[in-house]
């Protein structure tokens, strides 16, 4: 079947049954409602591959609702088994936990900044500051240095990068 053909199939059958498919599949999912959305998406998407395939579907409706009905089955068996593996609040085993550890220390995030900045050279430290402090857009950065966008892209790409791997290091020496 032609593309065309086939999106014209699926566009008809989405107008003509959607909301009707979509009824169906969040009655007969119950608990698992909130998949409703994902089940009926995926009864369509079904539908188009049959259709890009070249199957004949000469009912589609008919075809649409036993899809729906095997994908709730399917959802709802997902589901009731995810429900199985979870326990209840009271049930759950208590795990001492030490609130130190959600403690925010003392660090000055400020110092942090300047001594990664001193890091940089002369031309990554301007990028940053254009960049981040500035909020510049790239094509503003590119016409300001002279450059063309992507060169821009592909610096600020390596300075992340830089970056990353100087906070890393600082982690290090802290502990």
């Amino acid at each position: 079947m032609k593309n065309e053909t086939v999106n014209d199939a699926l566009k008809s059958a989405f107008e003509a049954y959607y909301q009707s498919i979509e009824r169906y599949c969040k009655v007969r999912l119950d608990d698992a409602r909130s998949a409703t959305s994902d089940c009926v998406q995926e009864t369509f998407l079904v539908y188009y591959n049959c259709l890009k395939k070249g199957e004949k579907i000469s009912h589609p409706q008919a075809f649409l609702f036993k899809t729906a009905g095997i994908i709730v089955s399917k959802t709802k068996r997902e589901y009731y088994k995810k429900l199985e593996r979870t326990k209840p609040l009271d049930e759950a085993e208590s795990i001492p936990v030490n609130l130190n550890d959600f403690i925010v220390d003392e660090t000055d995030y400020d110092e942090i900044k300047e001594r990664l900045l001193a890091d940089l050279n002369d031309n990554e430290q301007e990028l940053y500051d254009l960049r981040y402090n500035r909020q510049k857009p790239i094509k503003e950065i590119a016409q300001l240095l002279d450059v063309s966008p992507p060169v821009i892209a592909n610096r600020l790409s390596r300075l992340k990068k830089k970056i990353i791997i100087l906070v890393k290091d600082l982690e290090l020496d802290n502990y």
